[in-house]
């Protein structure tokens, strides 16, 4: 039997060296979707597993959830498959596909980080070129399929400090900050 103490649940579960051969950018992902649901995100690898209702299965399945609602698909899509992959008991199976259900209904109307960070970058650039323009004409700039990506875009940006909106009627004029663009 392997001595799993002092490796938290990825030891309790047999995940240890699985957690620790994905990349360290990954693995802080993975830190920070366990804090969603817990105050100290190292009872994943360290600590003492006195007890857990939780199987592996249904750990990797809320991470992968918690990591879809980061917009984070890749991660998600890892975390599942590793689920998948690790299976054992009938319990598990059927929250598995539970799981799997809801998550892929989710993944169909909740855009990827990757593809909100490209427009992004489009919608910067047109307030760059085009300041003071009216929040409620930017999606007008981009056809019909683009257009929730430009809100979420819309809304990062105004978030990370790097667009600025001043009151005009219903709407709002848009300008850049004076944070450092070039940080992208």
């Amino acid at each position: 039997m392997t001595d799993i103490t002092g490796k938290g649940l990825f030891g309790y579960f047999g995940l240890y060296d699985w957690f620790y051969s994905l990349s360290q950018s990954d693995r802080e992902k993975i830190f920070s979707y366990y804090n969603n649901f817990t105050t100290d995100p190292n009872d994943l690898i360290r600590g003492e597993i006195y007890y857990t209702s939780n199987t592996a299965t249904k750990l990797l399945t809320d991470l992968a959830r918690n990591a879809l609602g980061q917009k984070d698909h890749r991660l998600c899509d890892l975390l599942l498959d590793k689920a998948k992959y690790i299976l054992k008991t009938k319990q598990d199976k059927e929250y598995y596909d539970t799981m799997l259900e809801i998550i892929t209904q989710e993944k169909s109307y909740i855009p990827d980080r990757g593809d909100i960070n490209i427009y992004e970058n489009k919608v910067l650039k047109l307030i760059i070129d085009e300041p003071g323009i009216l929040q409620s004409d930017v999606p007008k700039k981009f056809t019909e399929s683009e257009r929730t990506l430009v809100g979420y875009a819309l809304s990062q940006l105004k978030y990370a400090e790097k667009i600025r909106r001043e009151n005009s009627g219903r709407s709002f004029k848009l300008y850049t900050t004076n944070i450092n663009l070039n940080k992208r």
